[in-house]
Order: structure tokens, then C-alpha cells, then sequence
């Protein structure tokens, strides 16, 4: 028989209860099973609990036996909570008992003695969670010892909601609704948020404002650790408990609901199927809605102010994990391997697939033919070396354990901003436009953030300079031997190497920069780049897929793929025209003298210059115009009217003088791109226009064909006996 979603729902159970139930809870249940028919009255869900749990007294003692200190920390605790209540002035009062009192009066240093009692509980046992040492030093005494942040309840007032509203099988009259969930979560997650940043900063200043002995800091530390661990469980019980378990509950709901209606399908036609199955549609469409609600809630548990809260909560700790992640010189050494390999072997391939064979051939045309055509090698093989080389040597560097660098999200190292916080111990929320003014700040906060992060990528003022000084360089060096010693260092295995050398030197480099490049926020040195982790799938999964997404890249059908093809031949062979040309003037200079020796190497540097600047500078291209929302010719076009514009990336900070001269570099680079831009748009048009002819011209050869293909008639139909004809 299939189960219908009433069925599904009733197996269901409580949705909070049946989460929490222990094993001696089951144990009872199944002792009582066994038991025999008694005339009493069934017990309660808490009586049951109160058969099976010790009291709250006997836990107490048993820790005590255990931990005699425990005596002596609730008996300070009781001290507190009574010095807590109105003086009763009918009475006399001591000294003491006064002191007390205006020292309970003092809210800071109230809950600084409250936390260390608390600490000193957890070092008891560290296995101690922060419900049960609270239990430890609050049972029995007559009072609670509270820090006075309000909504502490919350969570577990949501959990009673949710077992009330979606236990199975449901109250009468109720029908389960994600909208009616989502209201909860919606009024339940900022009181919870709220309670969360209130702690959390009563714990940060305490820490920051009271003189504390180390062996007292540290006790106060021991308390916020297993603070935010509880927050972490109710993060997490609010997903498995509550979002998990109403997910689950409506796709079996909606599994039954499908099977109905396909058992519908089968039933005779006639008014009553038809009812059924107006019946069943309707189910299925409600718990596919429903399905729905419940999902969007799930999503919504990452951007909420819950999860603000811990992020704010657990930042310090995570900063710490980050830094420890980019520190160390073999972590530098990772790093710069595992930039520095694929781009050398790139570049090496590079000279040796599209010039050392190349060039001399094309040695026979003039300037314009030799900067077209070594132009047009040139940006083939990079276009493939970039998809399918570089990555593939990365993959496998990451799986020898040098993986490349990722960067730190903004969000993840400057949260959104809390609800609430403590003024000298008192609990106080953020206004609105507190909030507001906190948020701009936070915002502004990133974008800097960002500006930092791009720093020493190629298209910066760092990065690069350091790829035209790297670059550049190893051909000066080489040269430099060339010219200087017997070494013959023209031909193509010296050349090769020069190439892998200023390769290596360039990524590497601009991964050690990014590596320790940081941003100061608020007292903190955040990092814009860590090594990423460790890959989870094997070497042959990971090359198979990059190695599909690769042939998609390069798909001529796609115009994304001819323009990423145009733009680097374009480019190219405009640095080739400069290239060749200085090849000239350095052949020329010759090195007849010391003097000439030095200027062949020079020029020999200006000549890598000219060949790289244009490409490099073209190569941001693509991404620039996203950014921009516009076409490749406009976007070089805007680099040379508005540089500044807040949507290009900047290394620099606003309205200093190395953003002016980023600024410059960047009208530069404009001018770089507006000729090779203007062609790839050019070409793509001239490509898009001759495909729709093609396909136009196709398609009236077919109707030509069709029309001068002479029609065949059909025979008479064959006699069909059985109807008599014939």
C-alpha cells in the first residue's frame, strides 16, 4: 500500500523531542512497553523525564564528590546572588553586607566575578559544556546568577514553538506552513542574535576594561570559549532540529503526495476519479510549496543575524586560523612554487612553440608581416597554454602539497555589524541608525579591503611591475652573458630558460606580495590571500573536469572563446610591432664598445617591454567590460577618460598620490587596448554577420532545391477487402 503524507507525518514524530531524547529515556520506554496493564494514568513526558534523569541535587553532589572545590565556588556564587536582592532595612545591616550590596550594584564588575566563578567551574572538568556548568552553579542556590543580557531564553522558547506547531500528528485545525515557519525563525533569530553579541561583548570588556591576574583572564577566556561553543550548538540545533527535520518531513510528505496522485492514473474515468485526482494535484502542489518555504528558511539560516552573530563572535579565532594558514617560510616556499612552476613552464612553451621556430621563417616579410604573424602564434598558443597547461601544472602541484593561493573574502574577515553590545556591563541595543551609520562603515570597510587584495595582480601598479621588471629583466641578463662571456646565450635553450626564468620570478613574486599583503581594521591585520586547502577529490577527477570546461573555453562557436582568441592575437602582434622594432635599433647599436654593450642591453629590456605592456594590458580586457557592463572597445575607452572609477580594481587607496599614479598607468594601459579592443569588435561583427549570411544563403540553396525537385505521385491506395472494396 502506498503511504499517504498524513502517514509519513504521524512516523514523523515531534520534531524537537525526538531530538533529544537519551538512551535511558528509551530504555524506560521499553521497560514500560513490557510492564503490565495498570489502571493508573499514563505519565507525562516530564514525569517520565523526572523517572529516568537524577534531580538536579544528586548531580550536584556527584560533581562534588568528584571536585570538592565546586563547594566552596557555589557558596561565593550564593554570596553574589543574595548580596543581589533588596536590603531589608528592617533588619540591621552589616558592613559587609552593605559593601556587597553596592559592589552588586556595579554590573561590570558584578558579571567580572560571575565569569570567573564560571571559568573556575570549567577548569574543573574541560569535558563541562556552558548549560551544565551553569546548572553546577546555579541549582539549589536561591537565586540565578545572570549576566543580565535578556533573550536568553529565546532558543528554547523557538524549539517549544516548533514541537507545538509541527509535531505530527498536528493539532486540529493546524496544517504545517512554511510561511508559519519562517515567522518563527524570523522573530526568533534576532532575539537570539541579540542575546549572542550582548554576551559576546560583555565578555570583551571585561576582558578589555577590568584588571584581571593572568590565572583570572584566563578563567574569563575558559567561559567565552564555551559561550561560543553554545552559540555553535544553537546554530547548529536550530538547522538539524528544527530546518533539517521540517525538510525532511515535507519531501516524504511530497514523495507520498506524488504517489497518490500517480495511483490516481489508474482509476476508472467518471466523476469520482476525477475528484481524486483534483484531490491529489492539489496535495502535491501544497507540500511542493511547502517543500519550497521550508528550503528558502534553510537558505536563509547563512544570511541571517544569527549567523552574523557568530561570525562576529568567532572572528578573532578565525583570523588566528588564517594567519596561521599564510605563515612561515615554507609556506612562502609552497606558495611560490606553486605560482611560480605553471607560469614558467607556460612561458617556456610559450617562446619555444610561437617563436623559436617561427620568427626566423617570417624573417623574409617586412615589419607589418612578421608583427601580424608572430602575433597571430603567439596569442594561439597562449590562448591554449592558459586553458589547459597552467591549470593542469597547478592541479598537480596542489596535489604534491603546494596549492595556490585563494582570496579571503571580504565578508569573512569583516562581518556585518552586531545588534547589540554593553555600556560598563549594562545590556544596550543598537538603534536603527546606529545600525545604519555601522553598516556605511562596514561597507566602506570592504571596498578598501578589496582595493588591498588587488594589489600585486597583474593590471595594478605592483603587479605589474613586477612582471615587466622580472620579465624584462631575465632577457637583460641574458644578454648581459651574451654579450660578456662565451657563453652562447642567443640560442634557443638559453632563451628558453630566460623565459622560464622571468616567468617563475614574475607569479612567484606577485604570490609572495599577496601572501603577506594585509589590511588594517580596527586593530586588525587582516589577510587578503591564504593557501587554499587541500583538494578532496583525486588528481584524474579534477584534471577531467578542468580539461572539459577547458575544450569549452576554446569552442570557436562561442563568441566569448573568438574573442578571448582576437584579443590576444591583436594585442600580440601590436607588442610584436614594437618588438621587432626595437629589434632593429638594438641590431644597430651592435657591441663594438662598453657603451654599446650597455645599450644593446637596454634596449634589450625596452624591446621585452614593448612586447609584453600591450599584451598584458589587453589581457584584463574581458574582465574589465563585465565589470563595467559595457564592450571591450568601451571599457579601454573608459580607462583612459576615468581611471578612477570605483569599479576598476585599484592596489592604491582613494585620493593619495600612488592612486594618481595608478591612475596614469591606467589612461596608459586604455591606450594600450583601444586599438586591439576596436578590433575584436570589429572582427566579431564581421564574423557574426558572415555566419548569418552562410546560414541565410543556406537555407535558399534548400528552398531552391526543394522547389526544382520534381514530384513523384503517389499510387492508388491499396484495396482494402475488408470494407467490401474492390
Amino acid at each position: 500500500m502506498q503511504p499517504t503524507p498524513s502517514t509519513i507525518s504521524r512516523s514523523h514524530g515531534s520534531l524537537s523531542s525526538t531530538a533529544t531524547v537519551d538512551a535511558p529515556s528509551q530504555r524506560s520506554q521499553a521497560m514500560r512497553s513490557q510492564a503490565r496493564a495498570s489502571c493508573r494514568a499514563p505519565l507525562s513526558a516530564q514525569q517520565q523525564a523526572q523517572v529516568v534523569q537524577p534531580s538536579p541535587t544528586s548531580l550536584v553532589r556527584l560533581f562534588e564528590s568528584q571536585h570538592p572545590g565546586l563547594e566552596a565556588v557555589r557558596a561565593e556564587a550564593r554570596q553574589m546572588i543574595l548580596a543581589q536582592k533588596p536590603l531589608n532595612y528592617s533588619r540591621p545591616i552589616g558592613q559587609q553586607q552593605r559593601a556587597a550590596h553596592r559592589l552588586a550594584q556595579n554590573p561590570l564588575e558584578i558579571n567580572k566575578r560571575r565569569m570567573i566563578l564560571e571559568g573556575r567551574v570549567l577548569q574543573m572538568d574541560p569535558r563541562l559544556s556552558y548549560e551544565r556548568m551553569r546548572a553546577l552553579l546555579n541549582d539549589g542556590q536561591p537565586g540565578q546568577l545572570d549576566s543580565g543580557i535578556p533573550y536568553g531564553d529565546t532558543f528554547a522558547r523557538l524549539l517549544a514553538d516548533i514541537d507545538q506547531r509541527f509535531s505530527q500528528p498536528m493539532p486540529a485545525g493546524m496544517r504545517v506552513s512554511g510561511e508559519r515557519l519562517q515567522v518563527l525563525l524570523d522573530n526568533a533569530l534576532p532575539r537570539i542574535a541579540r542575546h549572542l553579541d550582548g554576551q559576546a561583548a560583555l565578555y570583551g570588556e571585561v576582558l578589555a576594561d577590568c584588571e584581571l591576574s593572568d590565572e583570572e583572564r584566563q578563567q574569563v577566556q575558559v567561559g567565552f570559549d564555551a559561550f561560543q561553543a553554545l552559540a555553535g550548538r544553537w546554530s547548529t540545533g536550530i538547522k538539524e532540529r528544527i530546518l533539517d527535520k521540517c525538510q525532511a518531513l515535507a519531501d516524504a510528505c511530497l514523495v507520498a503526495a506524488r504517489g497518490e496522485w500517480q495511483a490516481t492514473q489508474g482509476l476508472p474515468p467518471g466523476p469520482m476519479r476525477a475528484q481524486q485526482v483534483e484531490r491529489a494535484q492539489a496535495e502535491v502542489e501544497r507540500w511542493t510549496q511547502v517543500k519550497t518555504q521550508f528550503d528558502e528558511a534553510s537558505a536563509g539560516l547563512q544570511r541571517s543575524a544569527l549567523q552574523d552573530s557568530l561570525d562576529n563572535m568567532g572572528l578573532d579565532r578565525h583570523l588566528h586560523e588564517l594567519a596561521e594558514q599564510g605563515s612561515g617560510l615554507f609556506t612562502s616556499a609552497r606558495v611560490f612554487l606553486a605560482a611560480s612552476i605553471p607560469q614558467g613552464l607556460s612561458a617556456t612553451l610559450l617562446f619555444v612553440l610561437a617563436r623559436a621556430y617561427v620568427d626566423p621563417e617570417l624573417s623574409v616579410l617586412d615589419l607589418a608581416g612578421q608583427a601580424a604573424s608572430s602575433g597571430a602564434a603567439v596569442g594561439a598558443v597562449h590562448e591554449t597554454l592558459d586553458n589547459f597547461v597552467k591549470p593542469s601544472a597547478r592541479e598537480v602541484l596542489a596535489s604534491l602539497g603546494a596549492p595556490e593561493l585563494r582570496k579571503v573574502a571580504a565578508a569573512e574577515v569583516i562581518p556585518n555589524t552586531p545588534l547589540a553590545t554593553t555600556d560598563g556591563g549594562r545590556y544596550r541595543a543598537f538603534t536603527d541608525d546606529e545600525l545604519q551609520a555601522s553598516m556605511n562603515d562596514v561597507e566602506r570597510a570592504r571596498k578598501g579591503f578589496i582595493n588591498a587584495q588587488q594589489d600585486y595582480h597583474n593590471g595594478t601598479l605592483k603587479g605589474d611591475g613586477i612582471t615587466f621588471g622580472s620579465q624584462a629583466g631575465a632577457q637583460m641578463v641574458r644578454r648581459l652573458i651574451e654579450l660578456t662571456t662565451s657563453i652562447n646565450a642567443s640560442g634557443i635553450a638559453a632563451r628558453a630558460a630566460s623565459s622560464f626564468a622571468g616567468g617563475a620570478v614574475m607569479s612567484g613574486g606577485q604570490a609572495l606580495g599577496q601572501q603577506h599583503k594585509r589590511f588594517e581594521y580596527q586593530g586588525r591585520s587582516l589577510p587578503t590571500h591564504v593557501p587554499q586547502a587541500p583538494p578532496a577529490e583525486s588528481l584524474g577527477t579534477r584534471l577531467g573536469t578542468l580539461w572539459g570546461k577547458a575544450l569549452t573555453s576554446v569552442d570557436p562557436r562561442q563568441s566569448n572563446s573568438r574573442e578571448a582568441y582576437t584579443s590576444k592575437v591583436y594585442s600580440a602582434s601590436e607588442g610584436m610591432s614594437v618588438y621587432h622594432g626595437m629589434g632593429v635599433l638594438v641590431a644597430r647599436v651592435g657591441a663594438g664598445t662598453v657603451a654599446a654593450k650597455a645599450g644593446s642591453v637596454l634596449l634589450t629590456g625596452v624591446q621585452a617591454l614593448g612586447l609584453l605592456a600591450p599584451f598584458y594590458a589587453n589581457k584584463q580586457s574581458r574582465d574589465e567590460a563585465e565589470l563595467d557592463d559595457t564592450t571591450r572597445f568601451a571599457s579601454a575607452m573608459q580607462n583612459i577618460r576615468d581611471p578612477d572609477r570605483e569599479v576598476l580594481p585599484h592596489g592604491t587607496r582613494p585620493n593619495t598620490l600612488a592612486r594618481r599614479f595608478e591612475n596614469g598607468y591606467n589612461r596608459f594601459r586604455g591606450l594600450e587596448q583601444a586599438l586591439p579592443q576596436a578590433g575584436v569588435e570589429l572582427t566579431e561583427g564581421l564574423t557574426r554577420e558572415g555566419v548569418k549570411a552562410a546560414s541565410r544563403l543556406g537555407g535558399s540553396l534548400a528552398g531552391a532545391s526543394l522547389r526544382h525537385t520534381p514530384v513523384v505521385p503517389r499510387g492508388a491506395a491499396p484495396v482494402d477487402v475488408e470494407r467490401g472494396e474492390g
